[in-house]
């Protein structure tokens, strides 16, 4: 499960994503700033840390429920300058599940297919 949740590093240049990590920010956490990335699965001809968390589909569902608990996903991008107060809807549990599920697979589906 070469699914990854990482943060960036700090360079010379600034903040960089690690080298490691294929296919990387997605999922953004604002708590925390970490993000969603692809690891390639082993073996593997270079270094990765031990503390590297792996993300099961049900790891992934947990961060992505969490999330949503603290600042709640929306079923349309809100735009401020254009929402009137009473436009945004929110999504719902199911809904989040659903589409972080699909998401999953998704994503695993098409890295996998590129390693």
């Amino acid at each position: 499960m070469p699914v990854i949740e990482y943060k960036l590093i700090k360079t010379k240049e600034g903040n960089e994503v690690p080298p490691y990590v294929k296919n990387g920010g997605n999922w953004r956490n604002p708590e925390d700033h970490s993000m969603v990335g692809w690891l390639d699965p082993e073996p593997r001809k270079y270094w990765v840390p031990d503390t590297l968390v792996e993300l099961s589909a049900e790891d992934f569902l947990q961060r992505g429920m969490d999330m949503h608990s603290a600042n709640p996903f929306t079923n349309t991008p809100v735009d401020p300058s254009v929402d009137s107060e009473g436009s945004i809807t929110y999504m719902d549990s199911a809904e989040v599940t659903d589409m972080l599920n699909s998401w999953y697979l998704q994503f695993k589906s098409d890295n996998t297919e590129n390693t």
